[in-house]
């Protein structure tokens, strides 16, 4: 869907007033559709948020709630459903030498949903593969994890170093 729409917008096929091609922002959360359109995709984005994302999709469901999703994403202990997680697990898709657009992970050690190592794995992995000189970060917060349940301020902060990393790295800061 993510693929979908930034073609579109990249085409001007849709009636939407569009900005020029690669100054738009990926920003989404707890899916690993946000990884999937980076690592299939990257030069549709200039700059991308992942916040507490799922991108292993191969050993998610090792990890905290990961088997209570098993219905929703399916197992890659079952061979059909492995092919089917192989083709978009963003983490398997990290290609050494891509040009990747600026990432920022968002993840913390309190998160009890999804684990945070999806995040920190994604980062090194990213930061040690990409050959552009876009930065690949990591903002993990030792005490919060989902939004849910953080305090407004942690909520407020959180939001202001994202919205602040996309503005800088689409120069609008």
């Amino acid at each position: 869907m993510y693929l979908t729409i930034s073609r579109r917008l990249r085409n001007g096929s849709s009636k939407m007033a569009t900005p020029s091609p690669r100054s738009w922002p990926l920003q989404v959360d707890r899916t690993a559709g946000c990884g999937a359109a980076m690592t299939q995709r990257p030069d549709l984005f200039q700059a991308v948020a992942c916040e507490y994302p799922l991108l292993d999709m191969i050993r998610y469901h090792d990890f905290l709630l990961g088997k209570a999703w098993v219905p929703e994403y399916g197992s890659a202990e079952d061979a059909k459903q492995f092919e089917v997680l192989y083709k978009y697990s963003p983490y398997q898709h990290v290609d050494k030498g891509a040009k990747y657009p600026a990432v920022l992970f968002v993840t913390g050690d309190s998160d009890t949903r999804v684990a945070p190592l999806h995040a920190r794995k994604m980062a090194a992995l990213m930061q040690a593969s990409t050959s552009s000189d876009r930065p690949i970060l990591l903002r993990y917060d030792t005490k919060a994890g989902h939004s849910a349940g953080l305090p407004v301020s942690k909520q407020v902060e959180e939001t202001t170093d994202v919205l602040s990393f996309l503005l800088a790295e689409l120069g609008t800061s």
